[in-house]
């Protein structure tokens, strides 16, 4: 697979691959938006600065891989080190007033994304209504919270992502990948998440576990109990780890299905495995991959946490954090 790297000037795209290396980026579910980082020489007649917009493309088929606005830079001698950003990084760098008014989530989203001027991708239909007021908050901030009151009525987890220069909103685990390559053009296609070496690792935890969530209203002057769910087994297990849940009071009808949804997902040991692959574009943060590994006991459904690309001297490499499905 070959990789361009191109500055987005005013007279369309110049390539600047020629002076460019170690090509690095980065999908996770912990932030918002990807980042490339790259080396480049300072010999080059077009130069790239912070503000500067690149492109990262598969030079095979065409496809970006990457769009985003160099952010920050670094030089030693006469190498710069570049970061830069997807446009998600807008997102978190203005506030906004905005109002909503039973407003189902999808179309919340969009009034969103017009009132801050980003362009709205794919978005499927939520049904979830969406109600309140909005000063001076970050406009990530907001999207986190309309995806999250999506979670907790419907129990269906959501996250955004830009796709070039829009925003598209997909469901966790929708996009099942078929993650391959070819050894030689006579073989059959390996899928690459079943040749896993002796490298990965796994870690196992109940830091972040809770097995009884309690319902409150959030709009009164004493504390009300809307709803409670528990698992008897676990606390006895483990002790009480209690997650309280506040609602307003447009939501409280909906307050049996947010505590059974909460703890459903919180009420387990999370376990997560990081696996050093071969290369893949594919590879990025909320995927579905089936694994059919036994020599590492990795078997099953698996949901992409995180991706580390890295590109370098023709050498393509992903490294990737899952956890079960």
């Amino acid at each position: 697979m070959n990789f361009s790297l191109n500055v987005l000037v005013n007279s369309g795209e110049v390539d600047i691959s020629d002076q460019s290396g170690n090509l690095a980026w980065a999908y996770d579910c912990k932030t918002l938006g990807v980042n490339l980082s790259f080396d480049f020489a300072d010999i080059s007649e077009h130069k790239v600065k912070p503000g500067s917009i690149v492109m990262l493309k598969d030079e095979d088929d065409q496809e970006v891989i990457f769009l985003g606005i160099v952010v920050s830079s670094s030089k030693k001698g006469k190498i710069y080190n570049f970061s830069a950003y997807d446009f998600a990084w807008y997102l978190n760098k203005s506030d906004v007033i905005i109002q909503f008014n039973k407003t189902d989530a999808r179309t919340a989203i969009k009034l969103l994304c017009k009132k801050i001027g980003v362009e709205v991708g794919d978005i499927p239909y939520m049904k979830t209504l969406i109600t309140g007021i909005h000063i001076d908050v970050k406009p990530s901030e907001i999207l986190y919270d309309i995806i999250n009151q999506v979670f907790l009525e419907t129990g269906k987890k959501y996250f955004f992502e830009m796709n070039g220069s829009k925003l598209d909103v997909k469901e966790v685990g929708s996009e099942v990948l078929d993650a391959s390559f070819r050894i030689a053009d006579n073989l059959s296609p390996v899928k690459i998440e079943d040749v896993i070496g002796e490298d990965f690792t796994e870690s196992e935890s109940i830091e972040n576990m809770k097995n009884s969530v309690i319902v409150v209203s959030s709009e009164s002057d004493y504390i009300r109990v809307l709803e409670t769910a528990k698992d008897q087994e676990s606390i006895n297990q483990y002790g009480l780890l209690q997650e309280v849940v506040k609602v307003d009071q447009k939501n409280e009808s909906q307050s049996r299905n947010m505590a059974a949804n909460t703890l459903k997902e919180l009420n387990k040991i999370m376990t997560s495995r990081s696996i050093p692959l071969l290369g893949h574009k594919g590879l990025k943060q909320y995927r579905k991959l089936i694994i059919n590994s036994p020599e590492a006991d990795i078997v099953g459904e698996y949901i992409i946490l995180s991706a580390a690309h890295s590109y370098s001297e023709g050498f393509y490499k992903t490294s990737i954090s899952v956890e079960v499905a």
